[in-house]
């Protein structure tokens, strides 16, 4: 795991904010349900009480973006083409995201369609566009970190270990902002190309998802019982 100071600059924090303002929606999280009979709202992403931003995604064509992107490739030691389209994320007052792997769970009923083109989603780098006045830091309660959003800096993880495996350590949060708005930019690199060597394109999602599936997180009970009995 990275701490990165001065990921971005203010002027492409801010420019990635405009960019994406005008197509936020509330958050959506995928269930990766145990059940092969899941309901479409299950697989196909639904509201949750834990995850209660908005975001949207963001063309990797519009400059600030792909370099952003190019620079997470560069410092995980792979190519844009491993990326997910990015997505930025808003968090308003008392708007938060509970503890959460994003990794896809192997026991899950979606796990071969989520990862049909691309694999695993094997690292996470979440950069911070704007700072609340008070609140919403970014927590991994199983490692005992905690990072506070400023402004142009980033963390980088990987969510799999040297062997590939999904790693329950990487549950994190983002915790509740108390006061102003926080904005983020997360970037998802997959263990294989999902696409051309252009990457992260802004139009169809990872796997011919719809709109809304770019927002996948894990928020499975299969999951959750994987991470307790690491404890």
């Amino acid at each position: 795991m990275f701490a990165i100071s001065g990921f971005l600059t203010r002027d492409e924090a801010e420019e990635i904010i405009r960019v994406a303002a005008p197509a936020l929606h509330p958050s959506l999280v995928v269930r990766h349900a145990a059940a092969a009979d899941a309901d479409a709202a299950a697989t196909t992403g639904e509201t949750s009480e834990g995850r209660t931003s908005w975001n949207a995604r963001v063309a990797s064509t519009h400059p600030a973006v792909r370099a952003a992107v190019q620079r997470a490739c560069y410092l995980s030691n792979l190519t844009p083409a491993h990326a997910e389209p990015a997505q930025v994320v808003r968090y308003l007052p008392s708007q938060k995201y509970d503890p959460h792997c994003d990794w896809f769970d192997p026991a899950g009923a979606t796990f071969e369609e989520k990862t049909r083109r691309g694999g695993q989603r094997v690292v996470t780098l979440l950069a911070y566009l704007r700072e609340p006045t008070r609140g919403g830091r970014t927590t991994f309660p199983k490692l005992h970190l905690g990072f506070d959003p400023r402004v142009g800096d980033a963390v980088l993880w990987w969510n799999v270990d040297d062997d590939g495996k999904e790693d329950p350590r990487t549950t994190h949060a983002g915790e509740p902002v108390e006061a102003g708005e926080k904005f983020a930019l997360n970037i998802w690199l997959r263990a294989r190309p999902t696409r051309g060597e252009g990457g992260g394109g802004g139009g169809e999602g990872v796997g011919g998802a719809g709109e809304e599936e770019e927002a996948y997180a894990v928020e499975d009970d299969a999951a959750a019982r994987a991470i307790e009995a690491s404890t």
